[in-house]
């Protein structure tokens, strides 16, 4: 989802290096800032395609601030955005650069400069985010013995094992995914795999969005701004709009709850298909649900939206690797429901921190969504503790990277 917290960096490398194996490389004395001089400290490089938004972009600079502010030489390379411009404002050298899709005859001059940019540092271990960046280094490492983490957050663009990008991928020394069910597509055809996969849900800053951040104005300056009855459950879908997001789907699913109160808010992601969102506004006035269903564009304040909501449908046609609308709903506080398919099943378990219901079906959605919506009060908030519980345990940040860094302990001694 689009909130993700990504503007908060507190807390970063808190707590990190003393309960990890991870003992980066020290800069050198009398040079407190990066320098291309540097080299021999070691560099540990996280290479990412874009850091202009995005949970991908956040963790990674999370990782190369905390590699740093531990004292070790962090490097990264990116097309640039505002991630990395906080990068380079915490003295963390950054280099932009492009990367482009590899075409039908390999790799493209991306991975040559990549490669010379990595021998100029003397890299010590290098960190892909995404297949795209993995398959640069993949190329650029063809005849160095630098160590390799890739990281993997989506699912591959082919179900093969054996697609260029799966095995720019599992090329690598270690691979992290975000989830377990995309640990099982990667190791598809490929079980040996297994051994170097490591599952890491990205961290996330799960404090920016608890409900004991908003105060009682925030709450009432965004009800009074989307114009809701006080009365009324609030269902919160975050999703982009865009074909076959499953819009269409609940929309039909609400429609058969006419009896009961409710609102159901349409939280936009990204810029959206503008064809898209007049196919939804019509089936909204076809089902007579304008008085009920409103699409929130650009929140601002996602922690009071996820806060003023009763339930969170995250997804709703099941095709994520890793559902982060889920996660992020549970380090809300909140109850979430999710499709019995792709990552998104493994992150609820029914009747103790949300519910699960068939991929793309109205009709179970629907049941989920009553029963969700009757429950007593004291249920519900032995669901929303569960969920909360979840988050803390699974979703937190600073023991994301201690993660990360025990698998680069494995692979530095």
């Amino acid at each position: 989802m689009a909130f993700h917290a990504e503007n908060d960096t507190s807390g970063v490398a808190s707590g990190t290096h003393g309960q990890s194996g991870f003992h980066p490389a020290p800069k050198p004395l009398g040079k407190p800032g990066p320098s291309e001089d540097n080299a021999d400290a070691g560099a540990l490089t996280q290479i990412v395609p874009h850091m202009e938004s995005g949970p991908i972009a956040r963790f990674a600079a999370d990782i190369a601030l905390t590699v740093n502010r531990l004292g070790g030489d962090s490097r990264v390379i990116s097309a640039g955005g505002r991630f990395a411009q906080e990068v380079e404002n915490a003295n963390v050298m950054h280099e932009t650069m492009t990367f482009q899709a590899s075409g039908p005859l390999g790799f493209g001059g991306s991975s040559n400069r990549l490669s010379k940019v990595l021998d100029k540092w003397s890299v010590r271990l290098v960190h892909s985010h995404g297949s795209l960046a993995a398959q640069q280094v993949f190329s650029a490492l063809s005849k160095k013995p630098i160590p390799h983490v890739a990281s993997l957050y989506r699912l591959p663009d082919s179900d093969q094992a054996n697609d260029r990008n799966s095995q720019a991928i599992l090329a690598a020394d270690r691979v992290i995914v975000a989830s377990q069910f995309l640990k099982s597509c990667l190791v598809r055809g490929n079980p040996a795999a297994a051994e170097k996969i490591s599952v890491i849900p990205p961290g996330m800053a799960i404090n920016a969005v608890h409900p004991s951040v908003v105060t009682a104005a925030r709450l009432s300056r965004l009800v009074r701004a989307i114009d809701i009855t006080t009365d009324a459950s609030v269902i919160l879908f975050p999703a982009a709009v865009k074909p076959n997001a499953g819009h269409d789907i609940l929309l039909t699913a609400l429609s058969q709850m006419m009896e009961t109160p409710w609102v159901c808010l349409f939280a936009t992601i990204g810029p959206g298909e503008r064809k898209t969102r007049q196919q939804i506004q019509n089936r909204i006035e076809q089902l007579g649900l304008q008085n009920r269903v409103q699409f929130i564009d650009n929140c601002d304040d996602p922690a009071s939206l996820y806060k003023l909501s009763t339930v969170v449908v995250s997804s709703v046609t099941g095709d994520l690797a890793f559902d982060y609308a889920a996660a992020e709903a549970q380090a809300a506080g909140k109850m979430v429901l999710v499709p019995n398919s792709g990552g998104s099943q493994d992150q609820v378990t029914a009747g103790t921190d949300g519910a699960i219901f068939e991929t793309a079906d109205a009709e179970t959605l629907g049941m989920a969504l009553r029963w969700s919506l009757t429950l007593a009060p004291d249920v519900r908030a032995s669901i929303e503790h569960a969920a909360t519980a979840r988050a803390y345990k699974t979703y937190k940040r600073e023991e994301a990277i201690k993660s990360v860094f025990s698998v680069y302990d494995s692979l530095l001694g």
